[in-house]
């Protein structure tokens, strides 16, 4: 893989963790205002459960957090590979 690749990809991975991170926090809030036996949680568009019970909502914002960590330290080694001299057209102190 390519620096330039390594680089988009940690940061796109990077977004992606706290849009993570932002949905098991908003998931939490929803606890707060539940009316009926549960809630529907969807992310980026996509239906993930449709019947969450009331009981099991924080194990679902748990469950986003644990996820965002992963991607994240992902996106950490990813973007910790990429080596100075290995990118072209920086300078590096030893180089100059």
């Amino acid at each position: 893989m390519s620096v330039r690749k390594r680089g988009m990809a940690s940061i796109w991975l990077g977004i992606l963790s706290g849009l993570l991170a932002l949905k098991g926090y908003l998931v939490m809030q929803t606890l707060k205002t539940v009316d009926g036996a549960g809630i529907g949680i969807t992310f980026l568009g996509f239906e993930v459960n449709d019947r969450v019970l009331t009981s099991e909502i924080m194990s679902y914002a748990y469950g986003f957090w644990i996820v965002s960590g992963a991607v994240l330290l992902v996106a950490m080694i990813l973007a910790g590979s990429i080596k100075p001299q290995k990118l072209k057209g920086i300078k590096t102190p030893e180089s100059v």
